[in-house]
């Protein structure tokens, strides 16, 4: 379904997660330390410029439109922005070592990929109609 309004802006942000989730996931297990440090300040930043607002919309869409997602996808959606926030903080000490940087890469593109496949269609319609 084609992407219109608000969770169009949403799924265009997607891309840039999946581009952060490529390259973490491409980080050497045996990473200089440079290099993690420049990971961790990457998802860092990538929480504090985007992604902290992009799961404030989302979760918006959930409170405005209650029950359209069923409640263990919508769990599932909280429950992994939670983790991903985590994460991310944990980015901003530089906490993350190179097999958590891979973790999270496969957790943000499992995530993206999750919303798009099976939570935006329901929220697009709820969208449309609540708009009218």
């Amino acid at each position: 379904m084609p992407r219109r309004g608000e969770l169009l802006e949403l799924s265009r942000e997607h891309h840039g997660a999946l581009l952060l989730a490529r390259d973490a996931m491409r980080l050497p297990l045996e990473a200089p330390r440079d290099e993690l440090a420049a990971m961790n300040r990457r998802i860092a930043g990538y929480w504090k410029e985007t992604m902290a607002a992009h799961f404030r919309q989302e979760e918006n869409l959930l409170l405005r439109h209650p029950g359209v997602l069923p409640a263990p996808l919508a769990m599932q959606l909280l429950d992994e922005h939670r983790l991903l926030a985590s994460m991310s903080v944990r980015a901003s000490g530089g906490g993350l070592e190179a097999a958590a940087v891979h973790d999270y890469g496969r957790c943000l593109a499992a995530h993206v990929r999750f919303e798009e496949r099976e939570c935006f269609d329901a929220l697009q319609e709820a969208a449309e109609a609540a708009s009218g």
